[in-house]
């Protein structure tokens, strides 16, 4: 009995210590601010804004309404962009969290 009382903190703080080590793949945030242009049916990354080919019929949506519409990718500058992302598990929770900003936050 003793032991369990002397070493479950020990297993308790290393398995925590391990699960934060473990990679996991984080996508986009549904409310990722992105650019779309509705007459040709696509979204554009606000950082590849500048070299897209877009008209003037331009809005500002969330990615999960762009995704929603069946809306496209402009270019491969905007698929990169908004590529899942692997990332440990404590980054992960600490962008979710919103202590640290993530790969999404234009």
């Amino acid at each position: 009995m003793k032991f369990i009382k002397t070493w479950w903190p020990i297993v308790l703080l290393a398995a925590i210590g391990a699960a934060m080590l473990i990679p996991i793949t984080m996508s986009p945030p549904g409310s990722t601010r992105i650019v779309v242009d509705h007459t040709l049916e696509t979204y554009i990354s606000p950082l590849c804004f500048d070299q897209a080919e877009a008209t003037n019929n331009l809005g500002e949506v969330t990615w999960e309404r762009a995704t929603g519409y069946g809306y496209k990718p402009e270019s491969a500058c905007t698929e990169t962009q908004l590529a899942p992302q692997t990332m440990l598990l404590w980054q992960s929770l600490a962008i979710r969290l919103g202590l640290i900003d993530g790969p999404w936050s234009w």
